[in-house]
């Protein structure tokens, strides 16, 4: 393999080469418009058609920094390059157009297309890029930016459809109106009409605006709180003391705790083994509905099945779900203490989350028994409230399961036949080796396996 020879004088283009890019993206990045290009001054103009490269416009200031932002019903001293952002809001984004060109050489920019890029993402800080090009400036486009930052949140920034508007000496008070393109792949504009030609010097100068709205990122935060009480009774707490057959109510307490509004919420309850629902019980108290227990529920027996639409709820509103229901008698407990453990839970569009209240039951019964007249041993002390769940099945160890477990057991050996002979053949070619009688010893013992265990 032959070595490349470099040259010094190679090294040295490469060198330069590098330093000039390095120096290009921290301009770009320090000054955040581009490329870096010829300026001029009002005493100076341009002698080509080139757009925004005056320095000392007096009624602009540095025309490269051609892009702007405010908020939409901020004054007009407003006008920045970052915008921070702590709430929804619209916004203006505003682009400057000046053909530098000396106004005596008649010289006028051909096909001049503006273009504001809106990046169709949620981040915290979105870079809203403008451009300005024509087919025969020098440079053939130019680019500005502005940059949207969310102050605690990401954010998201979109075109208001039909906003865009030019403005010039021509129609200084409505402005022309401006596709939609201007968002996309640009749009012609130009002085007395949008037709891409915009004569050199002050006089032709104009601005384009479009609205945008910008976004704040919504927090989804709910939470969840489930609480009894004995029926009749004001006070809700996490654990109450009862007797067999007595009635308790059940509450499930929802509180939007986020930013963002959550429409169509879910309550469901999971009554504990034993523990039976109260038809036309369920009611619903929230804002529309404050007095008392709230709103009775219609279908109300859902909420134990598969639950009920509590509604839509702005940030910091909340809801109360709450229904009656009837313990197991005595009977149908174990002596001692029974824990009823009640599990209420909310689903949203942004997930869903539960929580627990227990209702202890304790349970007298005379000695050597397990519920309240049957003594220990019996069947009836092995009877659950309800049917128990299947457990997982377990494996069987009938003919059919064994062949099926010989057959996965030769699947293994017949793989590691392949291996060994790969093996062994790489051996024989690069060592001469032969193969042993590895093989036909794991032959046999399948074809005994087979003989033993499975029969035709």
């Amino acid at each position: 393999m032959k070595h490349l020879k470099i040259s010094n004088k190679t090294l040295g283009f490469i060198a330069g080469t590098i330093v000039m890019a390095l120096a290009m993206i921290i301009s770009v990045a320090a000054f955040a418009w581009g490329p870096d290009r010829t300026t001029y001054t009002i005493e100076k103009p341009a002698n080509k058609v080139t757009f925004n490269s005056m320095t000392d416009n007096p009624n602009y200031g540095d025309e490269r920094n051609f892009l702007i932002a405010k908020g939409a019903n901020e004054s007009t001293s407003s006008w920045r390059d970052v915008v921070n952002v702590s709430q929804d809001g619209e916004y203006t984004v505003r682009l400057y157009v000046h053909n530098n060109a000396a106004a005596n050489l008649n010289l006028v920019a051909k096909d001049t297309k503006a273009q504001i890029s809106l990046p169709n993402t949620w981040a915290n800080s979105i870079d809203v890029n403008g451009y300005l090009s024509a087919s025969n400036a020098t440079p053939a486009q130019i680019w500005d930016q502005v940059t949207f930052k969310g102050t605690s949140t990401r954010i998201h920034i979109a075109y208001i459809t039909g906003s865009a508007r030019y403005f010039n000496n021509v129609n200084p008070s409505t402005g022309f109106v401006i596709p939609d393109s201007v968002v996309s792949s640009g749009a012609l504009i130009g002085y007395e009409k949008m037709d891409g030609n915009v004569p050199g010097c002050y006089q032709y100068s104009g601005i384009l605006t479009i609205r945008v709205k910008v976004t704040t990122e919504k927090d989804p935060g709910f939470t969840v709180e489930k609480k009894v009480r004995l029926h009749g009774s004001t006070d809700w707490v996490k654990i109450v003391n009862a007797k067999p057959g007595e009635q308790v109510d059940y509450q499930i307490g929802y509180k939007n705790t986020g930013t963002a509004q959550q429409n169509n919420v879910i309550a469901k309850d999971q009554l504990p083994i034993g523990v039976t629902y109260k038809n036309s019980t369920t009611t619903l108290r929230n804002a529309a509905n404050p007095d008392g227990n709230g709103l009775r529920v219609a279908s109300n027996n859902l909420i134990t099945t598969k639950g009920i639409n509590i509604g839509n709820y702005a940030a910091g509103a909340n809801a109360y779900v709450r229904f009656t229901a009837t313990l197991p008698a005595a009977k149908d407990l174990r002596c001692g203490k029974n824990t009823l453990t009640n599990t209420g839970s909310i689903e949203t569009d942004n997930g869903a989350k539960s929580d627990t209240a227990n209702v202890v039951i304790d349970v007298e019964c005379a000695p050597n028994e397990c519920k309240p007249g049957v003594p220990e041993g019996d069947a009836r002390c092995d009877e659950a409230l309800a049917a128990p769940v299947a457990p997982d099945e377990l494996p069987h160890t009938g003919p059919a399961e064994i062949v099926l477990s010989i057959v996965a057991v030769l699947a293994i050996t017949v793989g590691v036949i392949y291996w060994y002979r790969s093996n062994e053949a790489v051996k024989k070619v690069t060592v001469g080796g032969k193969l042993d009688n590895f093989e036909a010893t794991v032959k046999h013992s399948i074809k005994t396996i087979k003989s033993k265990f499975i029969k035709k």
